[in-house]
């Protein structure tokens, strides 16, 4: 049905690029997302009540400076991951990441044909 590579052809350097935008976008949003959630008072919410319909006093006294902690970090985390797979699929689609991967595998090709024909070496790399 659909035509997935096995391997994608997609250098070492390039996965590590993409970590470090990755990185980089979650870090940079963080701030704005932080005074987001405080703004609009999404943070942790405490229980008054306990399951049992009584008075959660216990809980309440370990658990009151966690009171509007801002919650939700995840979705900054899939924000930053949907950003950085959009700027691959861009960079892909104008030939950027397929030329680095060629690059660096035509590269690596050569370097090991060069080990390859020293005197005196193993064809094993």
């Amino acid at each position: 049905m659909f035509d997935l590579p096995v391997r994608p052809e997609i250098s070492l350097p390039a996965i590590l690029g993409y970590s470090f935008l990755t990185f980089v976008i979650a870090l940079a949003l963080t701030g704005p997302f932080v005074g987001f959630l405080r703004k609009y008072r999404l943070g942790k919410q405490l229980r008054v009540e306990a399951v049992d319909g009584g008075s959660a006093s216990v809980f309440l006294t370990y658990h009151k400076s966690k009171a509007g902690t801002p919650t939700m970090g995840g979705i900054l985390i899939w924000i930053s991951i949907f950003a950085t797979v959009i700027v691959s699929r861009l960079l892909s689609f104008y030939g950027t990441v397929y030329w680095a991967a060629s690059t660096t595998t035509s590269t690596s090709a050569a370097w090991a044909r060069t080990k390859a024909s020293v005197p005196g070496r193993s064809s094993r790399c």
